[in-house]
């Protein structure tokens, strides 16, 4: 079938696998933030940050300048966060810290004189709907 089209089998195999490769290549940002949960500590507003050991913990095994931000958080726990600095596991507090969270869009509510959305989820902001 694809030879009456006109085009051969490793011409339609080859642009298959460049849409592939390119769709891949595309995901590939998302992969990294979904990998971190979509959450990172961006800011402090305590310098020096005491890191802890575990959360909950009254003493800070240690004191770091909050550098080289944004921290993947890599687990939630007693409104501390986990985080990974200067090669170890510490855990901060998470009112001392300012941290983002993944945003998903969600416009599926739409007026029926134009294609404006009435919805949306906040913080997501307007360029992510499709109008």
């Amino acid at each position: 079938m694809l030879r009456e089209s006109g085009v051969g089998v490793s011409g339609a195999l080859r642009r298959a696998c460049t849409a592939l490769a390119v769709a891949a290549l595309a995901a590939l940002p998302t992969l990294a933030v979904a990998q971190a949960g979509g959450k990172q500590v961006v800011a402090a507003s305590v310098k020096p940050l005491p890191l802890f050991a575990s959360p909950g913990d009254a003493t800070p095994a240690k004191s770091v300048a909050p550098e080289g931000l944004p921290w993947p958080i890599l687990e939630e726990k007693q409104e501390f966060f986990r985080v990974k600095v200067g090669g170890g596991d510490y855990w901060v507090d998470s009112m001392q810290v300012r941290a983002t969270r993944g945003v998903n869009a969600k416009c599926t509510v739409l007026t029926s004189k134009a294609p404006v959305p009435v919805g949306a989820t906040p913080g997501a902001g307007e360029n992510v709907c499709a109008h």
